[in-house]
């Protein structure tokens, strides 16, 4: 068009304007120069990267083929469109519409387009694109037509394979990114920074003795809690992409090692907070890039990805909910046959292969499990339908895809390995189901019935006779999992779950025990205490299962006092303040990192000045009425709190609410203890 050309003086001839070569971001970070190719220029191909550049009037970032790939986009789709109506032109925005001929009729240049060669781009072409697209855009784009295009003379079915429309919806899964506290918070909770984030840049894989350095950091802190990978294989990988290219580092071609690679330096990113050669959202950007590939196998590999997203989203304060991760996990093991021990019509297995299907099982389990009765959900499945065994325990160097070296460890006073604590753990989540299923099933309502609770305390007493001893690191560990205090508390956090049903009686005149009570009293003091202590040497330990854990000792210990005249009059007031200030101190703690823990610090906070007043203003004599307002009324408590109280509990049932937290907030409220009363 004249308009997009210049007029050279001499000739009088017009000329087109040659376009500038724009730097794509990736090269202008790393300060090296860009030779602007499309639609990828030679860096980012070497790293298996999408080539973007920014927009100079929007400033938006976009692939470098973006304004290509559309435009091939609209010719296939009018080839698409033409093929149903002939009497549409392959390009329709270079005709007028007097020139289009009218229904029903054939023009000698429809014909001959038909027999001209076809100028509409190849099939490589459209699926390397779209592929470039669909990785800047985050979103699921495999379900329009340009899919579904053959350029052979097949049949043409516009339909996806079952196979290839699950990926598609776990895909979709994978990336919905919402701002949920720390994981395991469920609904609703958002943030205008979200909607404002910049496009993150796949970073290429780091120098050798840093990736040393994020294998050794995942496999100390987050391997013997969640097995999920073969260690040896993984550095196997490690070694294979370091001796392919021993100077540069780049990408391989294999997707499974180079996706899992990316995830495990993401993770190990989050748990190091290092930022040094690469964030752990440009590893996880990098992983995702192969992503497709490896959901689409429908295989042991794609739990585990679907696994390391939930392990990614356990460590960061934005991601997808762990409840729905897991979830998706668990049914994809399901369906795979993973949750049962005869698989006599399913392929044949080695011997690694088989564990690690055993392993992603009860990985999935426990993450379900965990996050369930963290958040009040249902499980994702019934123990009845699963019979599957426990993994073997033994540490991964000992098994290969032929044999087992050594004997697996199988009683209590054996030596510990890497999977020992994670195998106790899911005995622990299997006592928890039984727990959930006799005391918080709403289909058969709350049973408090001695003789199934004390077989239940039982089973936790001999779980916890069995905790194996903690290993010994080679470095200073970032995470108290397998600690002794870890397993105390879980065993502390149990107790409390079996016997909250008993002592949050719905009937006020029933007469219960008081042993319920003084195990709660004693489980959420030490709760409170080893939290405390944990969280000053370190802070890093903190995690969103803490703050729930937390939250429901600290009302726990509150409710006990308020309720029960013996309790008050066995409890002391430095016991009081000792344990409600222990309780306040996390809680503040993890409010400052996470903004999502507020409103359980401030709920909270109210309840244990209002606690604290009372118990000095009148002493345990005085708390002989079983809930009075009056009583504590200067204590931090006025009118004007209630709009925040109230707030504070929409929050929390928002971000996710167990059972147990539900049923002692709703006491107290039905006692008036969270609202003001008007007493004479």
């Amino acid at each position: 068009m004249p308009s997009s050309g210049v007029i050279n003086k001499r000739t009088g001839h017009g000329r087109r304007k040659e376009r500038t070569m724009v730097a794509c971001i990736a090269c202008k970070q790393r300060k090296q120069k860009c030779d602007g190719q499309s639609p990828a220029c030679r860096h980012c191909v070497r790293a298996g990267q999408v080539c973007l550049v920014e927009d100079p009037v929007t400033k938006q970032q976009k692939p470098r083929a973006y304004l290509q790939f559309l435009e091939e986009r609209v010719a296939t789709l009018e080839m698409l469109l033409q093929e149903n109506h002939a009497d549409m032109q392959r390009d329709h925005f270079n005709s007028s519409p007097a020139e289009r001929p009218e229904h029903g009729t054939e023009t000698t240049a429809d014909r001959a387009e038909e027999t001209a060669p076809s100028k509409t781009p190849s099939q490589e072409q459209i699926a390397y694109r779209r592929d470039e697209i669909r990785r800047f855009e985050g979103g699921d784009n495999d379900n329009d037509l340009s899919c579904n295009i053959n350029t052979d003379d097949a049949p043409r079915h516009h339909e996806l394979s079952p196979e290839f429309a699950s990926s598609l919806s776990i895909t979709s899964s994978l990336q919905r990114v919402q701002l949920q506290g720390p994981g395991m918070s469920m609904g609703g909770i958002s943030d205008p920074l979200l909607t404002s984030q910049q496009l993150i840049v796949p970073c290429p894989l780091p120098r050798a003795e840093v990736g040393t350095i994020l294998l050794r950091a995942y496999f100390d802190e987050v391997h013997p809690q969640y097995p999920i990978l073969h260690r040896d294989t993984i550095l196997q990988w490690e070694r294979t992409v370091s001796r392919e290219v021993p100077s540069g580092r780049e990408a391989s071609q294999d997707h499974i090692m180079m996706y899992f690679l990316n995830m495990v330096y993401a993770i190990s990113s989050l748990v190091l907070q290092y930022n040094g050669e690469g964030s752990a959202k440009g590893f996880l950007a990098a992983a995702q890039q192969h992503q497709d590939y490896v959901i689409q196998l429908n295989s042991v590999e794609s739990v585990q990805a679907i696994l390391c997203h939930a392990l990614y989203s356990l460590y960061s304060p934005v991601g997808v909910s762990v409840w729905s991760l897991s979830g998706l996990a668990l049914r994809q093991c399901i369906e795979l046959g993973f949750h049962r021990m005869n698989r006599r019509f399913y392929p044949k297995e080695n011997l690694l292969r088989s564990e690690l299907r055993k392993r992603v099982f009860w990985c999935s389990y426990s993450m379900d499990r965990a996050a369930a009765m963290t958040l009040g959900r249902p499980f994702g499945v019934s123990d009845d339908d699963i019979d599957i065994e426990l993994p073997l325990d033994i540490d991964d160097n000992h098994i290969t895809s032929t044999m087992v070296y050594g004997q697996p460890r199988v009683a209590p006073n054996e030596p510990a390995t890497a999977l020992s604590a994670a195998i106790h753990t899911f005995r622990l989540r299997r006592i928890w189901s039984k727990i959930q299923r006799v005391h918080y099933s709403i289909a058969k309502g709350p049973i408090s019935g001695v003789p199934i609770t004390e077989a239940l305390r039982s089973e936790l007493d001999e779980w916890h006779a069995c905790t194996p001893k903690p290993l010994q690191p080679s470095t200073p560990k970032l995470s108290v999992f397998g600690s002794c205090d870890w397993f105390q508390i879980a065993f502390d956090h149990s107790i409390l779950l079996l016997y909250c049903p008993q002592i949050v009686s719905s009937d006020p005149s029933e007469t219960i025990s008081l042993a319920p009570y003084h195990e709660c009293i004693r489980a959420s003091k030490e709760i409170s205490e080893l939290y405390r202590r944990i969280f000053i040497t370190n802070a890093a330990s903190c995690s969103w299962g803490s703050l729930h854990i937390l939250f429901f000792a600290g009302l726990t210990y509150i409710y006990c006092l308020w309720s029960s005249t013996a309790i008050r009059e066995a409890v002391t007031y430095h016991d009081i303040y000792k344990t409600c200030t222990s309780c306040t101190v996390v809680l503040s703690l993890m409010a400052e990192r996470w903004k999502a823990a507020a409103p359980h610090r401030d709920l909270f906070d109210l309840l244990a000045n209002r606690t604290v007043y009372a118990m000095s203003s009148k002493g345990c004599r005085g708390w002989s009425k079983k809930i009075s307002v009056d009583d504590a009324s200067n204590g931090g408590y006025t009118t004007q709190a209630e709009p925040l109280i109230h707030d504070c509990v929409t929050q929390i049932a928002l971000s996710g609410m167990s059972m147990g937290v539900e049923r002692l907030i709703s006491e107290f409220q039905k006692v008036n203890f969270l609202q003001s009363t008007s007493t004479n």
